[in-house]
């Protein structure tokens, strides 16, 4: 009885060893799915911030678009005005808007 005893104590002494070793590896396999799920939260972080920063720039581009097309009916506008002005008139910008040579920025 006592040799099965020992041999009882050595089994559950076996037993023991490899469920160590199995919560070991198991510890390690969560460390590393802790560190993948990290860097996974850090990746989708940065891909958020990369999406707010396109759109950001979208609607800056979308506004200077808008600007860019006013500013082209406008002078279209003033095409249209030069086209049934006498002929041999110079135009020189002043003050943020055309004039012809030689009249105050007025008239």
């Amino acid at each position: 009885e006592k040799r099965a005893l020992k041999s009882h104590v050595a089994q559950v002494h076996v037993e023991k060893g490899a469920l160590e070793s199995h919560i070991a590896k198991l510890e390690r396999t969560v460390e590393n799915t802790e560190d993948r799920l990290a860097q996974a939260l850090a990746a989708n972080a940065s891909v958020q911030s990369s999406r707010d920063r396109l759109e950001e720039e979208r609607k800056a581009a979308e506004t200077r678009t808008a600007e860019l097309e006013s500013v082209m009916q406008h002078l279209g506008g003033e095409h249209a005005a030069l086209a049934g002005t006498e002929q041999g008139i110079e135009w020189e910008y002043f003050s943020d808007d055309w004039c012809a040579v030689g009249l105050d920025a007025n008239e």
